[in-house]
């Protein structure tokens, strides 16, 4: 029986990042699609730089209101063994006007969760889990 693999999509946007370190941004949203056949993707990536104050919950509570710029991105996947076997993907990431970051979305099918992984040319790096766009309501 052949059956047909799901391309892969993302929708996915990470919590507030309160220390920002290497990471472009307090949050980002990763937007991409299946463009071509071998499973590339396309779309669009917000880095949103606005500083929040949080509540008890760790919520945004206030925001600065700094507009959230989109930019053009690409992710090709790189076929490389999960080095601890949980059947993770590795895309590289390319961002339209990022050219001194190094990035990575790992996608980890069984829990629905991206992250983006971040390395500078100096050798610090960071990763930002993300979620499904929604799952923890609106933002502030």
């Amino acid at each position: 029986m052949n059956v047909e693999k799901k391309k892969p999509a993302v929708d996915h946007e990470s919590m507030y990042i309160s220390e920002t370190g290497v990471l472009p941004a307090h949050r980002i949203r990763v937007q991409l699609t299946a463009s071509h056949p071998k499973g590339d993707l396309q779309g669009t990536i917000f880095f949103d730089q606005n500083i929040c104050t949080l509540n008890e919950w760790g919520d945004p509570a206030g925001c600065t209101k700094m507009a959230i710029h989109p930019r053009d991105a690409s992710a090709v996947r790189i076929h490389v063994e999960d080095p601890h076997d949980h059947r993770r993907r590795l895309w590289e990431l390319h961002v339209d006007g990022v050219t001194d970051l190094k990035l990575h979305l790992v996608e980890y099918d069984r829990a629905d969760l991206w992250y983006l992984v971040v390395h500078t040319a100096d050798g610090r790096s960071a990763t930002a889990p993300l979620f499904p766009v929604g799952l923890f309501g609106p933002q502030a």
